[in-house]
């Protein structure tokens, strides 16, 4: 019975689970991006406006200090009792110098008012806050009653007034009063203007900057919805994204990722058939192979068949001719697949067409070649090796049509190996004249115990564990280890021994060996 087993590939697959799930929306981009940029305008806004108004405050105390040294430095003069002095310090009045008033100096160094120049008999200052004197003039923050019975923010600026003949005797004051209330209202005024704008301007970047995001996120807002009809399973939509910034090419690479998988789904079903396809060929394949061994009077026939992948490239076949003879056939066809299974498939029809009428194996492959040949598309061919043994006689012919590997003989009495490999080319490369010429036939006889063995090219390009290839001279030293044990079945113990010795990835090659062995 013919061995027929494939080498066991191991096939991971990942098994992908769907745990996608609608997500609630949240934020939109535009809102994202608007309320950081609107936070940081109005933060810049709020510094802004806080610098302005401090330095309008110093810009605006310092008028005040200003118009006080002056007022009081100019009043400090020792004719304070004069009328023109008094006209003098009415002049000074305005709507910030609130009031000027003289003060003299008694023997207890106490101070007595004397005049103002609004001509009020007494001025009574609530003093709140001590401020740094600059030079001889003391400066003091407080209240003050103004002449229309109003308490008012002013600002007191005090400077001694000395003795004409001796600098160092003090005999009279000054005092200016600046109102701080207009000061007050001019810094009020400005803070809500700073609060007003800032809130124009908080407002005008939240809707500059929503607008904008807008406008940048309409195109991923498109994108999305391309995504969601593509997610749908409608792989031939197109992106409606026209620009040309980061999301143009993002939206461009989404339909090139779309179109791959639209072509990988038309591509899948056709590896779909395809794989349908090669299925059929294959079980037509092991078909045609023979499903008993044949049975010979004092031999022992034996044959392995090892498929390196799905289809093999490698046939063989028995057939029993008149006479009491037995052919064994073993064929190779150029290249996998199923192109090689075909024309396989080809041959092996033809053999069993036209082998019954040509008992020799020469003539067999001719005929054989002159048939199906024609049918056979440039670059296609077939090699094939060809025994033919009678049973009476032991006699054994063989014929090669560009067989690669010999067909070995084991003479047991000699424990010696020889191969036999005579000429001719592949069937399929010559329509004829030219494969005629070229193909020889050999015959020998087998002794007992003598073995005949048939094997395909493919299995010496094998890998082993060493990482080197089985090649002819390994394969031809394992044979002769195999034939001296006397075992029968040959080709069986052959192709478990160089099973034992292959690496976990031998390649994609096929183990074919016939074996005979004249047991009587």
């Amino acid at each position: 019975m013919p061995k027929r087993k494939a080498r066991s590939r191991e096939n991971t697959t990942g098994v992908s689970h769907d745990d996608s799930h609608k997500k609630k929306r949240g934020l939109g981009l535009g809102l994202k991006f608007a309320i950081p940029i609107s936070v940081v305008i109005a933060l810049l806004l709020l510094a802004l406006g806080y610098s302005l108004y401090g330095s309008s405050r110093e810009a605006l105390e310092a008028q005040i200090n200003t118009a006080g040294l002056f007022s009081a430095k100019a009043l400090a003069a020792p004719d304070w009792h004069n009328k023109d002095n008094v006209k003098r310090m009415q002049d000074l009045l305005t709507d910030d110098v609130e009031e000027v008033a003289i003060y003299e100096l008694n023997g207890e160094n106490k101070y007595d008012f004397v005049i103002s120049a609004t001509g009020r008999n007494e001025l009574k200052l609530r003093v709140n806050e001590e401020l740094e004197n600059v030079g001889a003039v003391r400066i003091r923050r407080g209240t003050l009653m103004n002449s229309r019975d109003k308490e008012i923010p002013v600002r007191s600026f005090w400077h001694a007034i000395v003795k004409p003949t001796n600098r160092n005797q003090t005999i009279a004051a000054v005092e200016v009063f600046i109102s701080e209330e207009s000061l007050e209202a001019e810094l009020d005024s400005l803070l809500t203007s700073i609060i007003l704008f800032s809130i124009i301007g908080i407002l005008v970047g939240v809707f500059v900057s929503f607008a904008v995001a807008k406008s940048v996120t309409k195109p991923l807002d498109t994108l999305l919805h391309d995504i969601a009809i593509i997610s749908k399973g409608n792989l031939s939509h197109r992106s409606q994204v026209n620009s040309r910034d980061e999301i143009g090419v993002l939206a461009q690479s989404i339909d090139e990722m779309t179109q791959g998988l639209e072509e990988a789904q038309d591509l899948k079903a056709d590896l779909s058939d395809k794989e349908h396809q090669e299925q059929i060929t294959q079980e037509i394949q092991e078909k045609l192979c023979p499903s008993t061994l044949p049975q010979i009077p004092n031999s022992q026939v034996d044959a392995v068949f090892e498929a390196g992948g799905d289809l093999s490239s490698d046939l063989f076949d028995f057939i029993d001719l008149p006479g009491e003879k037995t052919g064994l056939l073993l064929l190779s066809a150029s290249g996998r697949g199923v192109p090689a299974a075909v024309i396989l498939a080809m041959a092996r029809s033809t053999f069993r067409a036209v082998a019954p009428e040509n008992s020799s194996p020469a003539a067999t492959l001719k005929r054989m070649n002159a048939l199906f040949s024609p049918d056979l598309r440039r670059g296609m061919y077939v090699t094939a090796i060809y025994a033919v043994y009678d049973h009476q006689t032991h006699e054994v012919k063989i014929a090669c049509a560009g067989h690669k590997m010999p067909t070995l003989r084991w003479l047991a009495e000699s424990s010696e190996l020889m191969n036999h490999h005579p000429a001719g080319i592949a069937m399929g490369l010559d329509k004829g004249p030219v494969f005629d010429r070229s193909l020889e036939e050999e015959e020998f006889i087998l002794k007992k115990d003598d073995l005949l063995l048939l094997s395909a090219a493919g299995l010496t390009q094998l890998k082993l564990k060493s990482g080197e290839e089985l090649g002819e001279t390994r394969f031809f030293k394992a044979t002769m280890a195999v034939a001296k044990s006397d075992e029968i079945a040959v080709a069986s113990k052959l192709a478990a021994k160089i099973d034992a010795n292959l690496s976990e990835e031998p390649g994609e090659f096929d183990i074919t060996i016939i074996s005979l062995r004249r047991t009587a």
